[in-house]
């Protein structure tokens, strides 16, 4: 039985629900720029993902582990039905969340995620890419791997950012060896490929990438191909990290998508 993880509640209890689920290194207090925005109208469930924030003790944590965590929170919070939106590792958490269990959710957003690697040579790579990472969390000074992390080309001219000295002490919270263990247990390599299941999905979607995240924008129309009827945006100016970067352009696009799909028909 996986023990329910920390949570924070923001907004209406009668309002529409919707579970956020942060990237690599964030938190729940990465969101509040969009749940100030949305509080007013929507029941916000910000969780932490294993390894992170107030979850750190969740070391174990893999897929189903993870998965169940996040309906415990649910079950908790009474509610039979709610959506779901990820960011990056948060949104490869919350594709594989829905598809096995896709009843329990009424309408999915994914922000610059994956479904899976499909071809072995490029699963290897990318593993030893990421066993790489792992030794650097464990034996780099933290600082020093964050100013590597963030000058990767997937977060060009993140760091100009006037808010990025916030967010990088935000990262800085961290418990770097945490960070490892969750990084090895919810790698993209060692993520199920979820391609095959897509054609199972049916609630709405939605798909966000940013203009100058090509990795993404590669991944996004391929996943839309997947799925016909998802509806998909490429936000110009942006990166990988579309809400830190247009906090209100991107609230903007979730709340018209969720009031599309949640209001009855006139």
């Amino acid at each position: 039985m996986s023990a329910l993880p920390d949570y924070q509640i923001v907004g209406r209890p009668d309002g529409i629900p919707l579970i956020f689920l942060h990237g690599f290194m964030g938190s729940s207090q990465d969101w509040l720029n969009v749940t100030k925005q949305l509080e007013s109208e929507l029941f916000c469930i910000l969780i932490d993902l294993p390894g992170h924030g107030c979850n750190r003790r969740l070391l174990h944590y893999g897929w189903q582990e993870t998965a169940r965590a996040i309906s415990a929170v649910m079950d908790v919070l009474n509610l039979r039905q709610a959506g779901i939106m990820g960011y990056s590792m948060g949104g490869r958490i919350a594709l594989y969340t829905v598809l096995h269990n896709q009843y329990r959710f009424s309408f999915l957003i994914i922000e610059s995620a994956t479904p899976g690697l499909r071809e072995e040579d490029d699963r290897e790579t990318r593993r030893l890419w990421e066993d790489n990472i792992v030794q650097q969390l464990r034996t780099t000074p933290y600082d020093t791997f964050l100013a590597q992390w963030y000058a990767q080309p997937l977060f060009a001219g993140l760091s100009n950012h006037p808010e990025f000295p916030q967010l990088l002490a935000r990262r800085l919270n961290n418990d770097p060896l945490a960070l490892a263990t969750a990084f090895q247990n919810l790698a993209t390599s060692t993520q199920p490929d979820l391609w095959p299941l897509l054609e199972k999905l049916n609630i709405p979607l939605l798909l966000l990438a940013g203009e100058k995240d090509t990795k993404y924008q590669q991944i996004l129309r391929r996943f839309q191909l997947s799925v016909p009827q998802a509806s998909w945006q490429i936000l110009n100016g942006c990166g990988h990290h579309i809400h830190f970067e247009q906090p209100e352009r991107f609230t903007t696009i979730v709340r018209s998508f969720i009031h599309s799909v949640s209001m009855p028909a006139a």
